[in-house]
């Protein structure tokens, strides 16, 4: 990608939070609640020391018979990943695309200058951004199942 358009004009602003001490069936309640599939996890001062995806929880969880009651007895901070990366609103979303392949991940914390939150770039908002520079117009576009003989 070799765009010169900001993360800011792309961001999603004043992303749903949580904290690393709460549940991580509460985490995936509220990610039901707000459509999300990203979470950033602030501590008591506001800081970002984390973020949590529905695929953290899943992996947490999936094979247990009982993994509601597993859930609820563990913490964000036990999935999380830590030392997240993250990026500023004035970072070009190119080289934000190419950091997020290049590193594997799906969504990054936007911080001020403080380090503080004020938004969360996803590759889902990447491609939206796509969608809407390459003139797709269908709204309504759908895939087509294709299956291949094997």
């Amino acid at each position: 990608m070799t765009t010169r358009e900001q993360v800011s004009q792309e961001m999603t602003l004043l992303a749903v939070t949580i904290g690393p001490e709460e549940s991580l069936h509460h985490a995936y309640q509220v990610m039901r609640r707000a459509g999300v599939r990203h979470l950033p996890v602030l501590n008591d001062s506001g800081a970002v020391v984390g973020i949590l995806s529905d695929r953290d929880i899943l992996r947490q969880g999936c094979l247990l018979r009982n993994s509601e009651e597993y859930l609820n007895n563990r913490q964000v901070s036990e999935a999380m990943s830590a030392g997240v990366h993250t990026c500023r609103a004035g970072d070009r979303l190119g080289d934000i695309a190419d950091a997020m392949i290049h590193h594997g991940i799906d969504g990054l914390p936007v911080v001020d200058q403080d380090d503080r939150l004020v938004g969360i770039i996803t590759s889902t908002d990447l491609l939206r951004y796509l969608r809407r520079t390459e003139g797709v117009i269908d709204e309504g576009a759908k895939l087509e199942p294709r299956y291949s003989a094997g």
